[in-house]
């Protein structure tokens, strides 16, 4: 299963792919659509760059399903 990251703008989508990259997670970028596709093993990583980004930017979470 994966798990997709839309992002609205430029800024928060280098700042995500790059703090995923550091924590070491298999990420796969569209920078054209702003997207960042990973395996759902990733996901309490994934969580702690929301929780840690949260403060300096506005994250909301859907489900798409």
């Amino acid at each position: 299963t994966l798990i997709a990251l839309h992002f609205a703008g430029d800024d928060l989508f280098e700042v995500f792919r790059k703090a995923l990259f550091d924590a070491r997670c298999v990420v796969d970028v569209n920078k054209e659509r702003r997207t960042l596709t990973l395996s759902r093993k990733d996901e309490a990583r994934i969580k702690e760059v929301i929780k840690r980004l949260s403060d300096e930017y506005s994250i909301r979470i859907e489900d798409m399903e």
